[in-house]
C-alpha cells in the first residue's frame, strides 16, 4: 500500500509542477494617448523570453507569479511590471528627448579662378540677366 501511496504523491507533484510552469501573463500595452501600442517588446527578465505585442497591443508570455516583465517601445519609457494574477493593462509614458540648440551662421563664399588661382569677389557673366547686356 505504501508504494502506491508514494507513486500517487509523485504523480500529483509532477502534474502540479507542470501546471506551475505553464502559466501565462496576458495583457494589453497602451500609449499615453490610450491607444494600443503595436510592436512593443515584452521581456520576462527571469526566463529571458521576449515577445512583441500584436496590432491591438495585446501580448501573452510564459511567466510565473513574481516574475518581472519589462515592456519597451519606441518613443516610450521602459516599464517594469511584476506578474501577479489577472490581466495587465499597461500604460507607457512618452520618452521626451530635447535636442541641443543649433546656431546658423552666414558664411561667405569665395570663388577661385581655375586658371589663375585668384579669389573672385564678384562673378560677372556677359549676357546674363542683370549684367546690362541682356
Amino acid at each position: 500500500m505504501k508504494p502506491l501511496y508514494y507513486l500517487w504523491i509523485s504523480v500529483l507533484l509532477t502534474i502540479h509542477a507542470g501546471i506551475a510552469r505553464a502559466q501565462q501573463a496576458q495583457g494589453t500595452v497602451y500609449g499615453h494617448d490610450s491607444l494600443p501600442v503595436p510592436g512593443a517588446a515584452v521581456t520576462n527578465i527571469h526566463s529571458h523570453a521576449t515577445i512583441l505585442t500584436g496590432q491591438d497591443g495585446k501580448f501573452s508570455i510564459p511567466a510565473r507569479a513574481g516574475d518581472t516583465l519589462l515592456i519597451q517601445a519606441l518613443g516610450h519609457l521602459p516599464f517594469p511590471a511584476v506578474v501577479g494574477t489577472g490581466f495587465f493593462r499597461i500604460f507607457l509614458h512618452p520618452k521626451i528627448e530635447q535636442l541641443a540648440g543649433v546656431e546658423i551662421r552666414h558664411r561667405k563664399r569665395h570663388w577661385i579662378h581655375w586658371k589663375t588661382g585668384r579669389t573672385i569677389k564678384r562673378l560677372s557673366i556677359s549676357g546674363a540677366p542683370g549684367s546690362g547686356k541682356w
